[in-house]
């Protein structure tokens, strides 16, 4: 059997993607070490400690996606809740990025499995109504 040579391009992105998500990690992981009340192991740096490992490794095991669903939204939730856990606890640094990539992730999970339309109605409403000539009123 002969290899392929050509990849594919979700290969591509694929590679693109793992050194960029991982240095994002990183950037969000320094700072939440170096913020007060930082990591320890006891009071709210134990807290802050144990709720950035749950973010990190949901963060790391959805670079790869699984594919079954209830694992996938499992990850998503840890995601969200444990990095909210950390934005509550490190106001104004940067673990708020831990959230909004979970919510992120769950808007491409929802929208990939078809169960929202993100805006596509609403887009079209808008390209109709901004086709028109300009003073023309708008049918009621």
């Amino acid at each position: 059997m002969s290899k392929s040579t050509s990849s594919s391009p979700d290969d591509r992105w694929y590679r693109a993607q793992v050194p960029v998500r991982l240095a994002g990690l990183a950037a969000i992981l320094i700072g939440v070490v170096e913020i007060p009340p930082g990591v320890g192991t006891s009071g709210r740096p134990l807290a802050v400690s144990i709720s950035a490992t749950v973010a990190s490794l949901a963060w790391l095991l959805l670079i790869r996606p699984p594919r079954r669903r209830p694992v996938l939204l499992a990850l998503v939730l840890l995601l969200v809740v444990s990095g909210g856990v950390v934005t509550g606890l490190t106001p104004g640094g940067p673990a708020v990025a831990l959230a909004a990539v979970g919510v992120f992730e769950a808007v491409v999970v929802a929208s990939v499995d078809g169960r929202i339309g993100v805006g596509t109605q609403r887009a079209q409403d808008c390209r109709g109504f901004l086709d028109r000539p300009s003073g023309t009123s708008v049918d009621r």
